[in-house]
């Protein structure tokens, strides 16, 4: 009589096979049974005849996963040919809860194009947002680690349809040494004379710098303020300033 092992002890062997276990090399499955066949160190699982996937290796530090396939080459692997949606309905895996299996974070290969995906997705409906590191960290591209958040190790391309928005922060207040927050764009208030901005260090290399004028200011040339001379402002004026690590450079004004 052929020994008949249900579906539950299979999900139990597939799981001790991924611990190395020596355990039996082909599970079938046929007419809702499994039957084991053979011996070895590695685990096939498959259901009609169709091979699922593997687990081979005989240590609990060396045994790998294929799903799709039957040959790893890390830990999990998932095989198989997918070319990319526009509607993000296809991946080699996907992450989604309990609720809304159409909500979900897609990871792929376009096996046709070449290329790698990630996306956050509520499929044929709508591109969800992908937050990366939203807790704090910094996010390299190309390139390992970074002091800023976002840094990229090649150019950046805005396409005819994109632009770049920079961040407007709280109103400065006029004074002799002016200390900026973060950000790119600030309007000046106040009417004291500015002689220094103490805001261009070796962190701020490379920081482009707005600001616009709410009254009449003395911008003086001097100091770390390298400009194309004084520049005595009226309400609606704007100065453009770029930081080298030392000093602010000048690269255009506008008297409104």
């Amino acid at each position: 009589m052929k020994a008949r092992i249900p579906k539950a002890i299979a999900c139990i062997f597939l799981f001790c096979g991924a611990c190395g276990l020596f355990l039996p090399a082909q599970l079938n499955h046929s007419g809702g049974n499994t039957r084991p066949v053979g011996s070895g160190t590695e685990l096939q699982l498959r259901v009609d005849g169709t091979t699922l996937g593997a687990v081979t290796g005989s240590g609990s530090s060396s045994g790998q996963l294929a799903i799709g396939g039957t040959t790893p080459t890390r830990q999990l692997d998932v095989i198989q040919d997918v070319v990319h949606s526009s509607v993000g309905v296809t991946s080699q895996l996907s992450v989604y809860g309990t609720a809304d299996s159409t909500q979900k974070l897609n990871i792929g290969y376009d096996t046709t194009s070449n290329y790698g995906f990630l996306e956050a997705v509520d499929e044929s409906t709508a591109w969800q947002t992908l937050h990366l590191q939203p807790s704090g960290g910094t996010v390299g591209i190309n390139v390992f680690g970074g002091g800023n958040g976002l840094t990229v190790g090649g150019h950046i391309d805005v396409l005819a349809a994109g632009s770049i928005t920079y961040f407007e922060s709280a109103n400065v207040a006029s004074a002799t040494t002016v200390t900026l927050a973060a950000g790119n764009l600030f309007h000046v208030t106040g009417t004291t004379t500015i002689t220094t901005l103490n805001t261009c260090d070796a962190a701020n290399n490379g920081r482009l710098l707005t600001l616009v004028f709410d009254g009449v200011v003395t911008f003086t040339d001097g100091n770390n303020l390298v400009l194309a001379g004084d520049f005595v402002t009226t309400a609606s004026d704007v100065i453009q300033l770029i930081c080298d690590g030392s000093n602010w450079y000048e690269t255009s004004r506008s008297v409104n």
